[in-house]
């Protein structure tokens, strides 16, 4: 998923992948060897950022090598790597999953909960929530 977190990790993951001839890993090659494909359902990524901050995010991605696969989804992940709707299959041998999770519709109706387009959390009624004074320390 191309949300923050898939964005922030797709670059820390090429950046750390550039540590790695620091340890002794010099066979290691990783603008050969090493591929970061992010993958999004929608249009683009970071959908609940303004589309100009997302569209340079993908220009910097996109410099960094970082394969963008916008308005694509994953139906598969098997041990050949990820399967794409239209049956593209990204070669893989690590797939890191950062896509979002979004609670069953079913659970906004139980008692206690509240549902948003993409949250499940407490329903906090302000008669069961109650303020707490401060305690003030008195001058002696």
């Amino acid at each position: 998923g191309a949300g923050a977190t898939g964005v922030e990790l797709a670059a820390e993951l090429h950046r750390s992948t550039r540590a790695l001839v620091s340890y002794n890993l010099e066979r290691i090659d990783p603008e050969r060897d090493i591929r970061i494909h992010l993958i999004e359902a929608g249009p683009r990524i970071l959908p609940a950022l303004p589309e100009r901050i997302a569209a340079s995010a993908a220009e910097l991605l996109a410099g960094l090598g970082v394969r963008l696969h916008t308005g694509a989804r994953v139906t598969e992940v098997n041990a050949q790597g990820v399967v794409l709707d239209g049956g593209v299959l990204l070669p893989a041998e690590v797939v890191v999953w950062a896509a979002g999770v979004k609670a069953p519709a079913w659970l906004a109706s139980l008692d206690g909960l509240q549902a948003s387009s993409s949250l499940l959390f407490p329903n906090l009624c302000p008669a069961r929530v109650r303020a707490r004074r401060k305690s003030t320390a008195r001058e002696t």
